[in-house]
């Protein structure tokens, strides 16, 4: 069962409140993005990466514990707008310190990530579901702050 069918039958909402799980991500993500990287320029990349890391986990913690569909969202929106920055920030600080020829072997491999995340989160997303709608979203909180570690 997709993730979002989960959430519909655990908050009771119809598809068009389903529709904003994903839309108020995307919206977040794009007013994101070209913040970051401008804040990044003024405030340096390391303290805006690590910005948007925590934002993207405190919005998968709000979205995990959320008892209302309102605050999902809220949540959703925050975990959209640090994930705005993530890949603009990173690819920044790869232009900033890596010489030019090492430039394109790291920006490969930034890409590759998350060409291979873009594959393999959907099937782990799906297979974490059977614990409950809120484990993708648990997964993104140990992956990003690598808690719950064993």
């Amino acid at each position: 069962m997709p993730v979002l069918l989960a959430i519909k039958m655990a908050f009771g909402i119809n598809e068009r409140l389903v529709s904003w799980i994903f839309t108020i991500y995307i919206l977040f993500f794009m007013i994101g993005t070209p913040l970051m990287a401008k804040l990044s320029d003024k405030y340096g990349r390391k303290t805006l990466y690590i910005l948007d890391v925590l934002l993207f986990a405190i919005g998968s913690a709000i979205t995990v514990s959320s008892t209302s569909f309102d605050t999902l969202l809220i949540g959703r929106a925050i975990q959209g707008f640090g994930a705005g920055g993530i890949f603009p920030v990173a690819s920044a600080f790869i232009g900033d310190t890596f010489p030019p020829e090492k430039r394109g072997g790291a920006l490969g491999l930034i890409g590759s990530v998350w060409g291979f995340s873009g594959l393999l989160g959907p099937i782990l997303g799906g297979l974490l579901l059977s614990y409950g709608w809120q484990w993708p979203f648990i997964i993104n909180l140990k992956r990003k702050l690598g808690i719950f570690t064993t």
